[in-house]
């Protein structure tokens, strides 16, 4: 990899993550924006990589909810209200109830998963439950005889809106959190959250009424074609368009890296 590119958007052991400080340090990358899900406990740990030379970008990827759709959005250098951290921890803990009732469906369909590993210490999201089924060998053989190799195929297969073992969990709101949080706000994988031209409507008020900066289009969460249409959207809507590769195990390090030029693009805004 090359020093004047980096990751935009980075999971550590702070949420669902499995990146290290020495993962970040070995990739080579010059920079790497911290954006664990509805928290900010895990920068602090990883700015010690800037006496390495390595840029660390403080940020919260936040679990949001508008106009009836769940999404994900990034804000970089976010400053924020006391009361804030209050509502980040009312929501992890509607994460940890959410994270209870999966398990008990997951126990019900014949998988082995332990409710307290499972929430001790991080974030309870689908990352950490799938890490946790996955811990288990007789739950990768079950799993095996269903052609289901990977966490993220059990994820979509299990937990997504519609899975065999899924509980809903609806976002904050996007005015109250945006009432209580500023920086450098950019819509994450929107093809992931969010119907391809059905919903585009969504992204347009969060433009025009909530100060939406940004919007990843090159993600490995989007297709090709939502890659293009994301893109002439971003275009249309004058929203920075980024490239993210979601990082949340060391082998995602070596795609998406996003060029120097992005972060800069970034911190103009922030001064702004």
């Amino acid at each position: 990899m090359e020093t004047n590119k980096g990751h935009l958007h980075l999971h550590t052991g702070a949420s669902d993550g499995l990146i290290t400080i020495e993962d970040i340090a070995k990739s080579g990358i010059g920079f790497a924006a911290i954006t664990d899900h509805d928290t900010m406990e895990g920068i602090e740990k990883f700015k010690a990589l800037e006496k390495q030379g390595i840029d660390i970008i403080p940020a919260i990827e936040l679990s949001a909810r508008h106009m009836g759709k769940n999404m994900h959005i990034v804000v970089y250098y976010p400053e924020y209200k006391p009361e804030f951290i209050e509502v980040l921890s009312s929501f992890r803990r509607k994460r940890e109830q959410r994270g209870v009732r999966t398990a008990e469906n997951l126990n019900s369909l014949g998988f082995r998963i332990s409710i307290e590993e499972m929430t001790r210490g991080n974030i309870v999201t689908k990352g950490t439950i799938a890490n946790s089924v996955f811990s288990y060998p007789e739950n990768r053989e079950l799993l095996g005889k269903q052609g289901i190799t990977t966490k993220d195929a059990f994820i979509k297969t299990y937990l997504n809106n519609g899975g065999l073992a899924s509980v809903e969990l609806k976002g904050m709101d996007v005015k109250g959190l945006f009432s209580m949080v500023n920086g450098v706000k950019v819509l994450a994988h929107p093809g992931h959250n969010l119907g391809m031209g059905i919903e585009d409507y969504i992204i347009d008020d969060l433009v025009k009424n909530y100060g939406i900066w940004g919007m990843e289009v090159w993600t490995r969460k989007h297709s090709e074609e939502e890659e293009e249409h994301y893109y002439c959207l971003a275009k249309k809507l004058g929203l920075y368009p980024t490239m993210s590769n979601d990082v949340h195990f060391p082998e995602q390090l070596e795609k998406n890296n996003a060029p120097y030029y992005m972060l800069e693009a970034i911190r103009k805004q922030r001064k702004k």
